[in-house]
């Protein structure tokens, strides 16, 4: 066998695998360049989903339209991720104000080997989260006191 017949699958290999790199495909002539200055043939026609340019302005033809809404429910509960298996709060009974009551440690957050994996939920004036470390945190909901804690 040839040193050729040797290299050839070698070269081949690096061959292939140089072709996914960015940097070569910018000189590959099977790849169509590297212009990343022209329009994406993709994206033509889209539409951009954020308008920075355009000032936005009432309709006046809205102006009449009445908006008629239920009467505001108090929230007692929040059973899972979103308040419940619709994700719509629909119409709750706010505050008066908008300010932080309190805050509370109440566990172990994400990091390189853990990570948090379910939303806080709240029931009969508690709220209960689940740490990083997979520890169950019980907090009062108007207070913040922690009333117990399993792992």
């Amino acid at each position: 066998m040839t040193a050729f017949h040797r290299l050839a699958p070698v070269t081949g290999l690096a061959a292939l695998l140089l072709a996914g790199c960015s940097t070569i495909d910018r000189v590959n002539p099977f790849s169509g360049g590297g212009d990343d200055d022209g329009p994406d043939p993709d994206k033509a026609g889209r539409i951009a989903m954020i308008l920075t340019d355009n000032e936005l302005e009432p309709d006046p033809a809205m102006a009449t339209v009445s908006v008629d809404l239920e009467p505001a429910e108090a929230v007692l509960g929040w059973f899972q991720s979103g308040g419940d298996s619709t994700k719509s709060t629909g119409h709750v009974i706010a505050g008066e104000t908008f300010a932080v009551e309190w805050t509370r440690d109440v566990g172990t957050g994400s990091d390189n080997d853990r990570a948090l994996t379910a939303q806080p939920v709240a029931a009969d004036g508690r709220i209960f989260v689940l740490d990083a470390a997979q520890r169950v945190v019980a907090v009062s909901a108007d207070t913040g006191e922690r009333l117990w804690d399993k792992q």
